[in-house]
Protein backbone atom coordinates (compact mmCIF):
# COMPACT_ATOMS: atom_id res chain seq x y z
CA UNK A 1 0.00 0.00 0.00
CA UNK A 2 1.08 3.47 -1.44
CA UNK A 3 1.38 6.51 1.35
CA UNK A 4 1.69 10.28 1.03
CA UNK A 5 4.53 9.25 2.90
CA UNK A 6 6.20 6.54 0.98
CA UNK A 7 5.65 8.40 -1.94
CA UNK A 8 7.46 11.54 -0.97
CA UNK A 9 10.56 9.08 0.03
CA UNK A 10 10.48 7.55 -3.34
CA UNK A 11 10.23 11.05 -4.96
CA UNK A 12 13.22 12.05 -2.64
CA UNK A 13 15.19 9.11 -3.67
CA UNK A 14 15.12 9.30 -7.24
CA UNK A 15 15.90 13.06 -6.66
CA UNK A 16 19.43 11.87 -5.22
CA UNK A 17 19.66 9.28 -7.67
CA UNK A 18 19.81 12.52 -9.97
CA UNK A 19 16.88 12.17 -12.06
CA UNK A 20 15.53 14.93 -14.01
CA UNK A 21 13.66 17.05 -11.51
CA UNK A 22 11.39 18.45 -14.52
CA UNK A 23 10.64 15.09 -15.86
CA UNK A 24 9.93 13.69 -12.46
CA UNK A 25 7.45 16.40 -11.61
CA UNK A 26 5.78 15.58 -15.28
CA UNK A 27 6.00 11.82 -14.70
CA UNK A 28 4.08 12.39 -10.92
CA UNK A 29 1.52 14.61 -12.64
CA UNK A 30 0.95 12.63 -15.58
CA UNK A 31 0.18 9.58 -12.76
CA UNK A 32 -1.24 11.36 -10.34
CA UNK A 33 -3.43 13.73 -12.01
CA UNK A 34 -6.85 12.06 -12.57
CA UNK A 35 -6.90 9.00 -10.77
CA UNK A 36 -7.65 8.31 -7.37
CA UNK A 37 -4.53 8.99 -6.08
CA UNK A 38 -4.78 12.78 -6.83
CA UNK A 39 -5.77 13.38 -3.57
CA UNK A 40 -2.41 12.02 -2.32
CA UNK A 41 -0.75 16.01 -3.83
CA UNK A 42 -1.31 17.98 -1.21
CA UNK A 43 -0.13 15.35 1.38
CA UNK A 44 2.69 14.43 -0.53
CA UNK A 45 3.81 18.09 -1.05
CA UNK A 46 3.91 18.56 3.14
CA UNK A 47 6.49 15.29 3.54
CA UNK A 48 8.61 16.60 0.52
CA UNK A 49 9.00 19.67 2.49
CA UNK A 50 9.52 18.33 5.72
CA UNK A 51 11.99 15.95 4.67
CA UNK A 52 13.74 18.34 2.67
CA UNK A 53 13.97 20.82 5.63
CA UNK A 54 15.32 17.71 7.98
CA UNK A 55 17.81 16.77 5.47
CA UNK A 56 18.96 20.53 4.88
CA UNK A 57 19.29 20.92 8.77
CA UNK A 58 21.14 17.68 9.08
CA UNK A 59 23.86 18.80 6.00
CA UNK A 60 24.02 22.29 7.23
CA UNK A 61 27.20 23.85 8.23
CA UNK A 62 27.29 26.75 10.99
CA UNK A 63 29.91 28.97 10.01
CA UNK A 64 30.26 31.96 12.92
CA UNK A 65 32.78 34.70 12.14
CA UNK A 66 32.87 38.44 13.84
CA UNK A 67 32.41 39.79 10.17
CA UNK A 68 30.96 39.11 7.07
CA UNK A 69 32.59 36.47 4.87
CA UNK A 70 32.57 36.02 1.12
CA UNK A 71 30.70 34.01 -0.68
CA UNK A 72 33.87 32.04 -1.62
CA UNK A 73 35.09 32.04 2.05
CA UNK A 74 32.00 30.06 2.72
CA UNK A 75 31.78 27.99 -0.06
CA UNK A 76 35.15 26.39 0.50
CA UNK A 77 34.14 26.28 4.54
CA UNK A 78 31.49 24.06 3.34
CA UNK A 79 32.92 22.36 0.89
CA UNK A 80 36.08 21.39 3.72
CA UNK A 81 33.43 19.57 5.99
CA UNK A 82 31.70 18.09 2.75
CA UNK A 83 28.17 19.85 3.82
CA UNK A 84 25.57 20.83 1.57
CA UNK A 85 24.81 23.79 2.59
CA UNK A 86 26.01 27.03 5.06
CA UNK A 87 24.58 29.22 7.23
CA UNK A 88 26.64 32.45 8.48
CA UNK A 89 26.06 33.59 11.97
CA UNK A 90 27.93 37.43 12.61
CA UNK A 91 29.01 37.51 16.13
CA UNK A 92 30.85 40.39 16.70
CA UNK A 93 32.54 38.65 20.24
CA UNK A 94 34.71 36.34 18.14
CA UNK A 95 37.17 39.34 17.66
CA UNK A 96 38.58 37.61 14.63
CA UNK A 97 38.68 34.13 12.43
CA UNK A 98 35.69 32.10 12.34
CA UNK A 99 34.48 28.82 14.41
CA UNK A 100 32.27 26.06 11.85
CA UNK A 101 30.12 23.34 13.54
CA UNK A 102 28.98 20.31 11.15
CA UNK A 103 27.37 16.93 12.59
CA UNK A 104 28.55 17.32 15.92
CA UNK A 105 32.23 18.59 14.99
CA UNK A 106 33.36 22.25 15.80
CA UNK A 107 36.48 23.53 14.14
CA UNK A 108 37.33 26.97 15.89
CA UNK A 109 39.75 29.06 13.89
CA UNK A 110 38.68 32.30 16.29
CA UNK A 111 41.38 34.58 17.96
CA UNK A 112 38.71 34.28 20.68
CA UNK A 113 40.01 30.79 21.09
CA UNK A 114 43.40 31.03 20.11
CA UNK A 115 43.72 33.71 22.99
CA UNK A 116 42.02 31.39 25.12
CA UNK A 117 44.17 28.48 24.30
CA UNK A 118 47.61 30.75 25.12
CA UNK A 119 46.16 31.91 28.30
CA UNK A 120 45.71 28.14 29.29
CA UNK A 121 49.37 27.26 28.15
CA UNK A 122 51.25 30.35 30.43
CA UNK A 123 48.90 30.05 33.59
Amino acid sequence: MHTSKSIARALLLALRRGEDPVLLATRVKDTFLGTSYESYLPQIVVYLEKMSETERKEHLCRIKSSGELSDKEVALIREIFGATSAELIIEKKLIGGFSAEYEGFLYDASIKNRLTLLKEAIT
